[in-house]
């Protein structure tokens, strides 16, 4: 608002030194009145081009000789063409052109030259008020688009996280339930084969014979104990697990079978070369399978991003830690929330799990590597 008042100041004063010698003074004062109007264009902006227009007409109508330059007629379409739809903003530029014609025909010694002159002056203001307008509602536009994307892509990668939490959250199941079965089928299998040794003895009560029972009684607790905890297992799968897969659930991948994808790979157009460092050997189910997976997304995104190229894929075993190096001569996507599948979002959160590191960008000289390390203590 001091803005504005400071501007219809400074008109008002433009206004006074032109209009000084071509009208009586009330005709200056109306010219005057009109120009601080221009401190409420914001407020009312079409109440002060109307007032802006009279101010010019009367002027001419009370014995103007010659009608200044209308800065604050300009100025007041301007900000009408700003504020208002087209239609409106070209009504108001018609009005506008049109008092400042009857302005100059009324008012002595303005010729039909002068009038085509300050046309111009009229269609120029109103260009600069609706292109401004037009301007504001494009980068408006552009910023609420702007903020959707960030949130429908943070979205997806909340639902991206989500998915493979749940893939590795069903993975992690088979592991624990494979171990647990092992457990209970072997403390039952002990349970039972001492319970036909006690049966085939005598009756006697030894201390031996007590405690033999007692040992038997532990072994039933950890039996019913590993039945109790499979079945929580279950049940929490039940809420990671999508319905259509509820009935089953997919063996973990090892990395003996990483060959049979290489092939798969290799048929599909990227060959790869399989590298082994160290001795291979068995290790924990959660490493191979997250070791595995690491592989096969690494290999599908060289496959979809890398153009034609060939790759190389390296097993480092080592005492404590499975190293990974996953690289190909041509490029990559380098931004998880990019990548189709977000594969390389599913890499790291499998690294993560397993308590390894993962990196992931262009390789040294030319093409693009992932590199991971997962220590065989978080299997």
């Amino acid at each position: 608002m001091l803005g504005d008042g400071i501007l219809a100041l400074l008109v008002c004063t433009n206004t006074y030194i032109h209009g000084l010698h071509h009208g009586p003074p009330a005709a200056l004062a109306v010219l005057l009145v009109g120009a601080l109007c221009l401190a409420a264009r914001r407020r009312a902006p079409g109440a002060v081009l109307v007032v802006e227009v009279a101010s010019l007409v009367v002027f001419a109508v009370l014995g103007g000789d010659f009608v200044p330059l209308p800065f604050a007629m300009l100025i007041a379409l301007h900000t009408v063409a700003l504020k208002f739809s087209l239609r409106t903003s070209l009504i108001a530029a018609c009005l506008g052109a049109a008092g400042l014609a009857a302005a100059m025909v009324i008012s002595q010694g303005s010729a039909e030259d002068d009038v085509l002159d300050r046309l111009p002056l009229v269609a120029a203001a109103w260009v600069l008020g609706y292109g401004g307008k037009l301007a504001r509602e494009r980068t408006a536009l552009m910023e609420r688009q702007a903020v959707q994307l960030r949130l429908e892509q943070e979205t997806r990668t909340r639902l991206a996280v989500a998915e493979e939490q749940g893939r590795i959250g069903r993975e992690l199941h088979d592991v624990v339930a494979h171990h647990f079965t092992v457990i209970v089928a072997q403390a039952t299998a002990v349970t039972r084969s001492r319970e036909a040794s006690a049966d085939a003895a005598s009756g006697e009560d030894t201390p031996a014979q007590r405690a033999t029972r007692r040992d038997d009684q532990v072994l039933h607790t950890i039996a019913a104990t590993g039945r109790e905890a499979l079945g929580e297992l279950r049940r929490l799968l039940g809420a990671l697990r999508p319905e259509t897969e509820a009935a089953t659930a997919a063996l973990a991948p090892r990395l003996e079978q990483v060959r049979g994808l290489i092939d798969h790979v290799g048929r599909s157009g990227l060959p790869v070369e399989l590298i082994v460092r160290g001795e291979p050997r068995p290790l924990p189910i959660s490493v191979e399978a997250g070791a595995y997976r690491i592989i096969q997304e690494a290999l599908t995104n060289a496959l979809k991003h890398a153009g034609p190229t060939k790759a190389e894929v390296e097993l480092d075993y080592q005492p404590d830690r499975l190293g990974l190096r996953i690289s190909n001569e041509g490029g990559g996507a380098t931004d998880p929330a990019r990548a189709v599948g977000y594969g390389l979002l599913g890499m790291m959160q499998r690294a993560a799990v397993l308590g390894g590191s993962i990196r992931v960008g262009p390789a040294r000289g030319h093409g693009f590597q992932v590199s991971a390390q997962l220590p065989l203590s978080g299997g």
